[in-house]
């Protein structure tokens, strides 16, 4: 896969397309889907609402028990966590998260995410300008 002209300052990367299908036996008011492209226990490239092209998406309310199919290729790099390389990298796994989004607890607070599942798939792929 080809990393930007611009990495590691351009962040965006476009690529690889990914399908992710899922249910969950429980309603969600506002769901997030996180899909983290990482190597070892480092987080390489991120999609928040996988989707197409540039920007983030929130699932939102998600209906128990329904099958949800997301297909993106929307990837950055999260600068809270450290550069997996500046000219290429390797991932040896994908972290699917489905969030729930909950209001701040008191005005002015921040939202609060919180994971109701997290899973690890064994696959790679190599990144490189």
């Amino acid at each position: 896969m080809s990393l930007p002209a611009g990495w590691p300052d351009e962040t965006r990367v476009p690529a690889p397309t990914i399908t992710i299908r899922f249910s969950y036996p429980q309603s969600i008011s506002t769901a997030i889907v996180i899909i983290d492209l990482m190597s070892g226990s480092n987080v390489c490239l991120q999609a928040e609402g996988l989707q197409p092209g540039p920007g983030y998406a929130l699932l939102g309310q998600y209906v128990a028990g329904s099958t949800v199919t997301l297909t993106g290729n929307n990837f950055e790099h999260n600068i809270g966590y450290p550069l997996c390389g500046t000219t290429s990298f390797t991932t040896d796994h994908l972290r699917f998260q489905l969030l729930a989004r909950y209001p701040p607890a008191s005005p002015g607070g921040s939202n609060v995410n919180t994971a109701v599942v997290t899973q690890d798939v064994a696959m790679g792929w190599t990144f490189s300008k």
